[in-house]
This record gives structure tokens, C-alpha cells and sequence, in this order.
């Protein structure tokens, strides 16, 4: 019988340093070129934060029902993310003066 596995996961040399930098105070970029595994990489380190029992939360910036602006992303991040919480924007350049909200939620510790 053949199996078939439709997500495999290759671990990465980066995955240990870039989960390390998860506590630190500063947002985390993966730029590369496209279908290099920024977002399977973004996503495992979810995982893993979410493996610790700490809240997090992915978001698709290039959904049709994603926020369209910065103020709508900020109500988004407040309701679906409790403080502490780590936050995966991915597609973030769809949205106008994203950095903003990045940057507040860092500065005053609010989430990751």
C-alpha cells in the first residue's frame, strides 16, 4: 500500500537559533525568495512556542478576510492575542505602515 504525505517538514540548520531569538525584543523577519520556506519555518516556530502552552496566533496577511489596514490589524492582534503571545504575520507588506503596530506591540511588551 502506498502512503501518501502531503506536509513533510525538513528541519532546518536555523530552526535552534531562530527559536532561540523568540524572547528576545525584536521582531524576527524571514525574507528569501519565493518557495523557500519562510512560511513553513515561520509556522514551525509556532509550533513550537505553542508546544510550551504559550499563545499564539498565525495570520495570512493575503486572505481576502484579513485586515486591510493597520487599524484593523491592531483590533485583531488585541482580540485573537493574549499579552505574551507570539504573533506570525505572514505576507506582512500587504498592509501599509505595518511596522507600526510591529513596533508598539514590541516596545511595550504587549506580545512577540
Amino acid at each position: 500500500m502506498l502512503k501518501v504525505y502531503l506536509h513533510m517538514y525538513l528541519p532546518r540548520t536555523e530552526e535552534t537559533e531562530c527559536y532561540g531569538l523568540l524572547n528576545s525584543k525584536e521582531a524576527i523577519a524571514f525574507i528569501g525568495p519565493r518557495r523557500a520556506g519562510k512560511t513553513t519555518l515561520a509556522k514551525r516556530m509556532l509550533e513550537l512556542w505553542l508546544e510550551k502552552n504559550q499563545n499564539g496566533y498565525y495570520l495570512d496577511l493575503e486572505k481576502v478576510n484579513a485586515p486591510k489596514n493597520v487599524k484593523e490589524l491592531q483590533k485583531l492582534i488585541h482580540k485573537e492575542v493574549k499579552e505574551g503571545g507570539l504573533i506570525v504575520l505572514d505576507e506582512i507588506q500587504n498592509i501599509k505602515d505595518w511596522y507600526k503596530v510591529v513596533r508598539e506591540e514590541i516596545e511595550y511588551e504587549r506580545r512577540k
